[in-house]
Formats: C-alpha cells, sequence, structure tokens
C-alpha cells in the first residue's frame, strides 16, 4: 500500500487509500440481551478479515468504544474489555483496558464513550506482552478464552477466540441478576 503524501506524489506512486486500507475506521457492533451468567465476547476477530472490515490482521488499533447497559433484575456486574494474548485448547488470558462497574438494583442504566486520540494500539508479542498496554488487570489461564469455545460476536456466527483478538467478558460479581448490553467499537487494524 502507498500512502498519499507529497513525497510519492512527487514520484507518480500516489495511489487512492480503499475502504479496507489502514486509515479508515471500521465498527464492530454487539448487541446483548438478558445476560445472566459470566461470559466471554469478542468484540473485533483480529483474524477474520472477511467477516469484519479490515485488511491488516498484526494489531486492533481501537480508536473509541461505546458503551450502554442496563441491569434488568438486581445484581452487581462488571464490563471488562481487553485484548486476548494467548489461547490454546485448555484455557486463555486477557489484558483487560477497561472496567465499567454497575453496582444497582434494577432498572440501572449506564452509557460511556470513550475514545483514544492516538488509537489503543492492542498489539501482542509472540511472548504474549502487550508492548502499548501495561495493566495488572487480567485474566491468566481462564477457560472463557479456549480454542475449543466458540464465542458470540458481532458476525453472529459464534467463533473461536484468538490471539490479539478485541475482546468483553461480562462478570456477574454477585447476585442472580441479568444484564442488557450493547457496545460498538470504532477500529483499525494494522
Amino acid at each position: 500500500m502507498t500512502i498519499i503524501n507529497e513525497e510519492n506524489v512527487n514520484r507518480g506512486n500516489a495511489q487512492k487509500i480503499k475502504p479496507w486500507d489502514y486509515g479508515v475506521a471500521k465498527h464492530a457492533c454487539l448487541d446483548l440481551r438478558a445476560v445472566a451468567a459470566d461470559t466471554g465476547y469478542i468484540i473485533v476477530d483480529l483474524s477474520d478479515t472477511s467477516g469484519f472490515p479490515h485488511r491488516n490482521d498484526a494489531a486492533v488499533i481501537l480508536n473509541s468504544l461505546h458503551v450502554e447497559a442496563e441491569v434488568l433484575s438486581s445484581g452487581v456486574f462488571s464490563l471488562l474489555f481487553g485484548v486476548l494474548t494467548e489461547v490454546d485448547a485448555t484455557n486463555g488470558s486477557v489484558s483487560f483496558f477497561e472496567r465499567i462497574q454497575m453496582e444497582s438494583a434494577a432498572g440501572a442504566i449506564i452509557s460511556l464513550d470513550k475514545f483514544w486520540r492516538a488509537g489503543l494500539n492492542l498489539r501482542v508479542l509472540a511472548d504474549e506482552s502487550t508492548p502499548y498496554l501495561v495493566t495488572g488487570l487480567k485474566h491468566t489461564a481462564n477457560t472463557t478464552w479456549q480454542t475449543d469455545t466458540a464465542l458470540a460476536n458481532p458476525t453472529g456466527v459464534n467463533v473461536a477466540p484468538a490471539s490479539g483478538d478485541l475482546v468483553m467478558f461480562i462478570d456477574e460479581v454477585s447476585g442472580s441478576g441479568n444484564i442488557n448490553a450493547f457496545v460498538e467499537a470504532e477500529y483499525d487494524a494494522i
């Protein structure tokens, strides 16, 4: 891909950037109803370049996150957003970068808009580290994130998680309630 800039125009190498190329925002939306238990979801499947509107598969760059959630019956819930750093047939690990806590009875509603001006780079290296994300909030060796468990995602086709995927975990901290949630991620991939 050649980026349009002054140097390339002077050399005669300028090309139009296509909608799938790096630099053009993509959106993934997930609408969930009556989630009652600890459940994991894939928001952006990094390796799926046909079902998700991106061409590159080295890392998700998150530009913004919009979340709406409603507690349907009493309970305490945490919505956690992160990047899957390793996964196999037994378990997986996630480094989380955002946590939203809902502590209320039925009818509590939250709405959150989070923006990363330069984009949050969710690259995962071969040693399972995240060079652009430092966090102590993690799932380590958690069976939610294993390759033989297909998870819901915005395409409507459940798939196995893979390293580098942008994921969400709805954690029922206490109570026996359930929630509705809507998540929209504006992202790019490099």
